[in-house]
């Protein structure tokens, strides 16, 4: 960090609490107002801790290269020539005559996905003057904003379990960490949230209008561009909960009893074609290697780019095939979940993954055993039940089958997190709702 943080930093500390208390009556009620300043201190905070992190523990790391040695290069090359500035903006990848001495120093210009977060905060670094901190607050904002509005659409569906929606969505100690600072996660974490704040706006309140529609392009697009596995697991399962949702408005029970695999196939075959089409943009996910790119990704970050991170772990032999995956998909689900274990910790950090990890695991339990099997079963075909448990294995299998190494994890792991959490909550809310009608129904017998 350079000594103009300490300046603009404090500074764009203010500038952001001031707009928030601009916005604050909008975008709040009067239940839910209480949690909108703690969790936007806290998203601040985190990304300030983030970068204290990387610099002072770490020596360095992705927030640097995406700032250090990347965003604030595209800053530097405003006050020397407009041109070259909108060159690096808007031609990611391509080196040209007149930028070429500044494209040859961002250590991702030829890495697309990496290279959409160096623009992004490159944008930032306009009005910050290139200041670290000063732009990874911008970050925090916008994705406590993102954050914030997804609990608001949660919570109008689940008013009676508020307080506990929030802190799934805004006070989980990782998404505050991992999902703050200036990096790939924050950008994808927020598009995912914009992208199911649009959902439930759009197809479930039925509040339609353009700039919904906007946003919607915005985060698919950003989700598409930057970590294309998660818009690959994100859009089925907000399709399945379109369907599911849809299907249990249907009365006749023939009909409904036929539309399912109907739908269901439908689905599957959909998403087939768009592996193929995703493929052709991207040959690390062509269904052919898909596989072969989960064997290299896991042993890369376990023993090369992630070593310093915390430490391996081991599920088994991956071999690049789709049979080994498989096989290992109970322990990937397992470590993505509720892993580090107590004697797995190896380094301070792991110390809090594992508290995390435990506390995961205790509310599993205690929601298992509140309800029992026959009403958790009951409950799992409720279409919200439905998207984010269907999200959240889905999301922890493809993080825990290609990461290997504890640290990495805690850090990839950060989007299946409130949708698990928000998917246990809404289980133990039908539960204790079919508790008070079972009770209403005695007492009036």
């Amino acid at each position: 960090m350079q000594f103009k943080d300490f300046l603009i930093g404090p500074l764009f500390l203010i500038i952001i609490l001031s707009i928030a208390w601009m916005i604050r009556r909008n975008v709040t009620q009067k239940e839910d107002r209480k949690y909108f300043f703690p969790a936007l201190l806290l998203r601040l905070f985190g990304a300030l801790g983030l970068g204290l992190l990387y610099d002072f523990y770490y020596g360095g790391g992705d927030t640097f290269t995406f700032h250090r040695h990347g965003s604030r290069i595209i800053w530097s090359s405003l006050f020397d020539d407009p041109v070259i500035w909108w060159q690096l903006m808007t031609q990611p990848g391509e080196y040209l005559p007149k930028s070429f001495e500044y494209a040859r120093n961002i250590w991702v210009f030829r890495d697309s996905a990496s290279y959409f977060v160096v623009r992004a905060a490159a944008l930032f670094d306009t009005f910050t003057f290139g200041s670290y901190v000063g732009t990874a607050f911008c970050f925090a904002f916008i994705a406590f904003l993102s954050h914030w509005m997804m609990y608001r659409a949660f919570s109008r569906l689940f008013p009676a379990i508020r307080r506990y929606i929030a802190y799934a969505v805004l006070f989980i100690p990782s998404i505050v960490f991992w999902g703050s600072g200036i990096l790939k996660d924050t950008i994808t974490l927020a598009a995912l949230c914009w992208l199911v704040y649009f959902f439930i706006e759009f197809f479930i309140q039925k509040r339609r209008s353009l700039w919904l529609i906007l946003l919607a392009i915005l985060s698919a697009y950003t989700l598409f561009y930057v970590k294309i596995y998660i818009f690959l697991i994100a859009v089925p399962c907000l399709l399945l909960w379109w369907t599911s949702r849809n299907i249990g408005k249907i009365k006749d029970p023939l009909i409904k009893a036929l539309a399912m695999p109907f739908i269901g196939s439908v689905l599957l075959v959909g998403s087939y074609y768009a592996m193929i089409i995703v493929g052709e943009q991207n040959k690390k996910y062509k269904l052919e290697n898909i596989a072969e790119t989960v064997q290299v990704q896991a042993y890369d970050i376990a023993f090369w780019t992630g070593r310093g991170a915390g430490s391996t772990y081991d599920l088994g032999e991956l071999d690049g095939t789709w049979e080994s995956m498989f096989r290992l998909a109970p322990q990937a689900i397992n470590v993505a979940l509720f892993r580090p274990y107590p004697w797995e910790v190896r380094n301070p950090l792991m110390v809090l993954s594992m508290i995390e990890s435990l506390g995961m695991m205790l509310f599993t339990l205690y929601i298992f055993t509140r309800t029992g099997i026959k009403e958790m079963i009951i409950n799992l075909k409720r279409p919200e039940v439905l998207f984010c448990l269907a999200f959240s294995f889905g999301f922890a299998f493809a993080t825990g089958i290609s990461t290997f190494n504890f640290g990495t994890l805690s850090r990839y792991r950060i989007p299946l997190l409130p949708f698990y959490v928000l998917g246990l909550l809404i289980i133990w809310y039908y539960q204790e709702v079919r508790k008070f009608d079972k009770k209403l129904a005695f007492m009036k017998y």
